[in-house]
């Protein structure tokens, strides 16, 4: 499974079958911070008091074995066919540059870059395709990049933000 970093970003990999389902934490291969893999937020200290630190919210991002979270530490994701892209999905007619989800003001804004439009399936809503325009997302659901997908397709990326 990967993660990434919430303090630098990082890509890191682990085996989540070594651990079963206890709670563990991983060193970040580039800045060393410790990782918390429940999901949950990770305690900072500082010099002056050992505090948990608060989000205000967070959302977290699955595409197969990959998860992301995006926060007021990680503000942006972006998806697409290049490799550099958080979530590379390698399918002809998925943008090189698809789409991004950006953190503003506690909101999480996915914006369209692409020819063919990005399908989003907000629970409790009807799906729209978004095609060069932002849109505001909320609760649970499901991003296909290039085209409609289901929650059993394995081009769904799966989302769910957390107040």
């Amino acid at each position: 499974m990967i993660v990434f970093c919430e303090d630098c970003g990082a890509k890191n990999s682990f085996d989540p079958e070594m651990f079963g389902s206890m709670r563990i934490h991983i060193k970040c291969c580039r800045c060393r911070e410790n990782i918390k893999i429940d999901g949950s937020p990770k305690s900072h200290t500082d010099d002056k008091s050992d505090q948990m630190q608060v989000f205000k919210s967070r959302m977290m991002v699955k595409y197969h074995n990959i998860m992301i979270h995006i926060n007021e530490e990680r503000k942006k994701i972006s998806m697409g066919r290049l490799k550099k892209n958080d979530i590379a999905i390698i399918k002809n007619h998925v943008s090189r540059l698809h789409t991004t989800i950006k953190y503003e003001s506690g909101k999480y804004v996915l914006t369209d870059k692409s020819k063919n439009g990005t399908y989003v399936l907000i629970k409790g809503r009807k799906g729209i395709f978004v095609k060069q325009k932002t849109l505001l997302l909320s609760n649970s659901g499901i991003i296909g990049l290039g085209g409609v997908v289901t929650y059993e397709s394995s081009e769904a990326i799966h989302f769910l933000i957390k107040v």
